[in-house]
């Protein structure tokens, strides 16, 4: 008999964890894709102030390396951006956890991830580790 109210609450639990998370990616991912949007406008339009002021080789160069990675080369630096696809829920301990904002409602403690990396470009052309 308990069977029963114990599988519809794992099934509302799939149903409304599974919203959530894909919720979340969502909204991580159009964030990306403005930031990927107005990472190509900036390189452009910097690019284009910077010609004829620098040696040419010192470029501002825009470059999207698909649907969760752009990079931005700026003379001998290289900027890389990077959406992970999973979404995360913060540890109990986190400090998050003391936030109003989490406090008042648990689904606000999962969030998606865009890391920015910052290399010297050569560390990649010449494949070094």
């Amino acid at each position: 008999m308990e069977s029963i109210p114990l599988r519809k609450k794992i099934l509302e639990t799939i149903v409304s964890k599974s919203t959530l998370k894909q919720k979340v990616f969502d909204n991580t991912f159009a964030t990306f894709n403005d930031l990927k949007e107005t990472l190509l406008e900036m390189a452009s339009e910097m690019d284009d102030q910077l010609d004829g002021l620098l040696d040419r080789r010192v470029r501002l160069e825009y470059r999207d390396r698909g649907k969760f990675e752009a990079q931005i080369q700026v003379a001998n630096d290289l900027l890389i951006f990077q959406m992970h696809t999973d979404v995360f829920e913060f540890e109990p301990n986190h400090v998050i956890w003391q936030n109003p904002y989490v406090q008042t409602d648990r689904d606000n403690s999962y969030c998606g991830v865009i890391n920015i990396y910052n290399f010297l470009s050569d560390s990649f052309k010449f494949n070094r580790n």
